[in-house]
């Protein structure tokens, strides 16, 4: 049997054509790659401005087991980023404590509020 040879066009517009979807999806790997990077970059960032809230919240409580009557604004700076916290009075229950927090840490922001029982030893986050 003879072998029929393509003729040079068509090889050419094969590899063209072969070429072309092995751009694609590199591409397209390229792409996920860059996204999964991003995703991930935002999950740090997440974690770490809780961390940094956290961080917070227990100089918060420092600050009311060495007076439990102190109420005012506290700021922290880490390397990670700042968080500040607000101590303020219960409205309604004389021995709770509101402590808010906001965090940031490269432009993601993180912000929660506790109630602490100061009646109690250890004081007893309520809510």
């Amino acid at each position: 049997m003879k072998q029929q040879k393509l003729p040079a066009s068509a090889s050419l517009i094969t590899v063209i054509a072969l070429s072309g979807v092995l751009l694609i999806g590199g591409m397209i790997v390229v792409f996920n790659s860059v996204d999964l990077a991003k995703a991930s970059k935002a999950k740090l960032n997440n974690t770490e401005a809780i961390v940094v809230a956290d961080t917070c919240f227990e100089e918060s409580l420092q600050k009311l087991k060495i007076n439990q009557n102190y109420t005012g604004n506290l700021t922290v700076t880490l390397t990670a980023g700042n968080c500040q916290a607000t101590i303020s009075n219960h409205p309604t229950q004389a021995n709770f404590r509101n402590i808010l927090i906001s965090a940031a840490v490269n432009e993601y922001y993180f912000n929660t509020s506790k109630t602490i029982d100061i009646s109690v030893s250890p004081f007893q986050v309520v809510k």
